[in-house]
């Protein structure tokens, strides 16, 4: 079934207890409405999809199942949705999803952060929700994934407040994060993305002890971000997408033994990316759109790489395969001996991709390294 209707309230849902797929409701009516609307006793509902503003766009729905979208004719502000008016709305245990959009209480209700209450759930997703600050999800044993998207109310993102049997985590478009900390909390992390947190500085493995501090959040004894080095044994994708994110300055997970995909795109902060700080055992690797990288480094170190993409990083002059000691220089980074662009010449036997895209500073490639090789140079 796939309806959509527009109703002054939610109450007429009382009776449809053989109500199944997806149920979204947008917009928010009267407390006494969504108390009547019995939402624990639809033990078919596999995904609840609750957006507390009914003019907000995008469904977050499975178009394969079925779906019932209620938008509510407004009835009280936007503004006045509130905790007890979500927390009436309590599913029945068999829910998998749950999407929360555009809610403004800085509290979430008590079954959201139950395990009796959620005892099924697989999924969550929280968008627009500006005044929470934290994810009080650690009991949520059956969690998989986590979505958390333009909720900007987040400075601090405390990922050990989250189960650890969590599979795959994407956090988006948080305007005022600055620190990610516990991602090696989360000891089945299958994959992770990061993109569009704009002000993120610093990611560490492990818990962080907040203290008073004069300094920015993210700021290591040197002055820069960083992230700690605790290792996560089973993170086999990551992804980063950081969109005008220029804090971010170096990726040290070289004890992520087990990373074979990272992505790194638009991170204009990187200068220099320094590969020798990523796991031997990375297999694929794709660079774009970094617009203030000149250098790489340390390629050779990664003898397990089958795929080496690069795109569109304008200033990039210089890939080297070994490690480089930086030292201060009046010259430009990447500039051989010779003055000329280079990539250094070790051998990566495992290679069998190489494609580099609109990168003009960036001219020569190594001896013997095509001919073995898939090349796209355009």
């Amino acid at each position: 079934m796939k309806a959509m209707v527009k109703v002054t309230n939610v109450a007429w849902l009382k009776d449809m207890t053989d109500l199944e797929g997806n149920l979204i409701i947008y917009g928010v009516s009267n407390l006494k409405d969504a108390q009547h609307a019995n939402m624990r006793n639809k033990c078919k509902l596999e995904a609840l999809h609750i957006n507390c503003n009914p003019y907000s766009k995008g469904d977050w729905v499975d178009p394969a199942k079925s779906m019932l979208k209620i938008t509510l004719k407004p009835r009280i502000s936007v503004h006045d949705a509130n905790f007890s008016w979500l927390e009436s709305l309590q599913p029945h245990p068999n829910l998998k999803k749950l999407v929360v959009g555009s809610y403004s209480s800085a509290t979430v209700p008590g079954w959201m952060c139950d395990p009796c209450s959620l005892q099924s759930i697989q999924k969550i997703s929280l968008y627009n929700c500006d005044k929470i600050k934290s994810l009080p999800f650690n009991n949520l044993h059956t969690l998989k994934h986590l979505v958390v998207s333009r909720c900007h109310g987040f400075r601090v993102l405390q990922l050990e407040q989250l189960s650890s049997q969590l599979e795959k985590l994407e956090i988006s478009g948080c305007d005022c994060l600055e620190l990610i900390t516990g991602l090696g909390n989360l000891d089945m992390l299958a994959t992770l993305k990061i993109f569009w947190c704009k002000v993120l500085k610093s990611i560490t493995m492990d818990r962080l002890k907040l203290v008073e501090s004069t300094e920015p959040i993210g700021d290591s004894s040197h002055g820069k971000p960083h992230f700690s080095r605790q290792s996560i044994s089973t993170l086999t994708r990551l992804e980063i997408l950081l969109y005008n994110c220029d804090k971010i300055q170096s990726l040290p997970f070289n004890n992520l033994h087990t990373l074979k995909h990272l992505v790194v795109r638009k991170c204009d902060g990187f200068r220099v990316l320094q590969l020798e700080q990523l796991s031997s055992q990375l297999d694929i690797l794709n660079i774009s759109d970094c617009r203030c990288l000149e250098l790489i480094t340390g390629l050779g170190n990664l003898d397990k790489l089958a795929t080496l993409k690069i795109s569109r990083c304008k200033v990039l002059k210089s890939i080297t395969m070994d490690g480089q000691q930086l030292v201060e220089s009046t010259e430009p980074i990447g500039d051989s001996s010779h003055g000329k662009p280079h990539i250094g010449r070790q051998n990566i036997s495992t290679l069998t991709r190489l494609e580099i895209e609109d990168c003009k500073l960036l001219c020569v490639l190594p001896d013997g390294l095509i001919p073995s090789i898939e090349t796209t140079l355009t």
